[in-house]
């Protein structure tokens, strides 16, 4: 059975003009409570995502990011705000990940590299925007972000390239991930449930 390994969001995630992101978290609304679920392509998965709070990296203040992929849970990633944008820590390697650098702009391209159990490097980019419909609704001027990863396992290399959609206030839509033989796993939102303050 193919599996994928869970990722962020890149998740990477999206807000304000058409041109510009001036609210932090309007591209990316991590407000605890706040829920996504998914269907994937890949032998019919469902993926659920939920913000809890959490310790981020070095004691930092941050949102825990849950993933639960066909009924098994995965320990949470640490989503912390910075003064560039959202960076991520995933357990299995404890590195912070400017996964979100803002503003949001087209054309934006940033850099990530990481070297640990396996040498990686990620090239990310805003591309257009778009009118999207998911089975949770119809979205607009929603933000396209491109990552193009590759990993080093000792002689053997991978590549791996996401394309992510997010929605202005609501988050992550689609990801479409195409691995190293060219093959595609595409998911799309189905339900939100996001936290209103009163």
């Amino acid at each position: 059975m193919r599996r994928l390994a869970p990722a962020i969001l890149v998740l990477p995630l999206l807000l304000g003009c058409p041109e510009e992101v001036d609210d932090f978290n309007d591209l990316l609304p991590l407000d605890v409570g706040n829920l996504w679920e998914y269907d994937s392509d890949a032998d019919d998965e469902r993926w659920s995502i939920e913000i809890a709070d959490g310790v981020g990296f070095d004691g930092a203040a941050s949102y825990d990011f849950t993933i639960e992929v066909g009924g098994v849970t995965y320990e949470p990633h640490d989503l912390t705000m910075g003064e560039d944008g959202w960076t991520e820590v995933n357990p299995s390697d404890e590195v912070p990940d400017l996964f979100l650098r803002l503003p949001a702009e087209e054309g934006f391209v940033w850099e990530f590299e990481f070297t640990g159990n396996n040498d990686s490097y990620s090239t990310m980019s805003y591309e257009s925007r778009q009118d999207l419909s998911t089975p949770a609704g119809d979205f607009e001027n929603t933000w396209e972000v491109l990552r193009d990863k590759r990993s080093i396992y000792g002689t053997t290399e991978f590549t791996q390239v996401v394309r992510d959609w997010y929605a202005p206030g609501v988050g992550l839509i689609r990801r479409i991930i195409t691995n190293n033989e060219g093959e595609n796993t595409t998911l799309v939102l189905t339900a939100f449930e996001l936290v209103v303050d009163e």
